[in-house]
């Protein structure tokens, strides 16, 4: 498991504007029932509607995870009205400013945005920053909005990986330790509420195991030939660590992570580097800033390293070997995890595929 993730999706979780107004359902067990209700909003939406309807995740204290449906975009207590009144059980909440509940996004159906191959037009020479050689350099909104653009649009490439009936996602982990590096294969399923994951130890002091969700909801794990029943909630909440959500939480969420978080806002362009395919903008935040820096590719716009502070120490993800899945799912099949420096694990894609055909019993009860 991610021992830095938890941090991550704090970092990620982002402020509200000031003042926005948000009509959020009630919070959901089971995802299907958020989705159901996410398309009816959309089909019962005005046609030229400027509202953002989300499908997000978020924890619940004593109760784990839930999902919710969220309605953005409300100029007017009046449109807040309008939305509320488009299903049963929508309630209108005003963030005034202040942070919301820890979510973890979950993107539903509104249509991502193809990728653009025209770069972002350069503002004019006084509009640009400079680097220390004097060099002018794209604007932090011109990077970051030709970025969004590159990762899919608004909503990203997460649209298609939360809209999916089925996943398929298989990677391995190295991590670095004392006596030999814990190498480790992970298999993620996922088909409608069903999760499994194997996991096989190629290294290290570790065994091999299979966790399952079965579609009714009933949670195992088998450890050695031996079958546990474990609590259903929890099974879930640990499985999920495991999807290509968590795991690639950074890219998957950096589009709509640019809309919602003020950090990214206060980057600005420092520098220009390389040349060719190597060329990179440089962003930087404020000192007081979570998110310390960003690099994005030239050519492409691709997000290649972030670099957020924490208790532990300064957290850098870089990410390449950029693969495109299908239509506006693009990722990195590497990335690699440092702190201060110092290289704290490894992920590599082997396989990633969505909307499988996944039989029925990889989800079955062990006999």
């Amino acid at each position: 498991m991610n021992r830095f993730l938890p941090a991550l999706l704090l970092l990620l979780s982002g402020r509200a504007l000031a003042e926005d107004i948000l009509v959020e359902s009630e919070a959901f067990i089971a995802r299907s029932d958020a989705v159901a209700l996410h398309s009816q909003i959309i089909d019962a939406l005005p046609e030229g509607s400027s509202a953002i309807v989300r499908l997000v995740r978020r924890f619940h204290q004593g109760q784990g995870w839930r999902y919710l449906v969220i309605i953005e975009g409300a100029e007017s207590q009046t449109e807040a009205d309008a939305f509320a009144a488009l299903s049963a059980g929508l309630e209108i909440h005003r963030t005034e400013g202040s942070a919301q509940p820890a979510a973890e996004p979950d993107p539903a159906a509104e249509p991502a945005v193809e990728p653009e191959p025209t770069v972002e037009p350069v503002p004019s020479a006084a509009a640009q920053p400079s680097t220390p050689s004097g060099e002018r350099v794209l604007a932090a909104e011109g990077v970051l909005r030709a970025a969004v653009r590159a990762h899919g649009g608004k909503e990203g490439a997460g649209v298609l990986v939360a809209q999916a009936e089925s996943i398929r996602f298989s990677y391995t982990r190295t991590v670095p330790e004392a006596t030999e590096p814990l190498v480790v294969s992970n298999h993620f399923l996922r088909k409608g509420e069903a999760l499994r994951l194997e996991v096989e130890i190629t290294s290290g002091a570790a065994v091999d195991s299979t966790t399952i969700l079965t579609a009714d909801q009933i949670g195992w794990v088998t450890v050695d030939g031996a079958h546990t029943e474990r609590d259903p909630g929890r099974t879930m909440e640990i499985l999920e660590r495991f999807s290509p959500e968590a795991v690639l939480a950074v890219p998957l969420g950096f589009p709509e992570d640019v809309e919602t978080a003020g950090v990214w806002r206060e980057l600005e362009t420092v520098d220009r580097t390389g040349e060719g395919e190597e060329a990179l903008w440089i962003l930087r935040g404020v000192e007081e800033s979570s998110l310390q820096e960003a690099a994005f590719d030239v050519e492409q716009r691709l997000l290649r390293q972030v670099t957020w502070s924490s208790s532990q120490g300064d957290i850098t993800f870089s990410y390449d070997d950029y693969q495109l899945i299908e239509k506006d799912l693009l990722i990195p099949f590497h990335t690699r995890i440092e702190r201060d420096g110092e290289m704290i694990e490894e992920i590599t894609v082997s396989n990633f595929e969505v909307d499988p055909v996944i039989a029925d019993d990889m989800f079955a009860a062990p006999q």
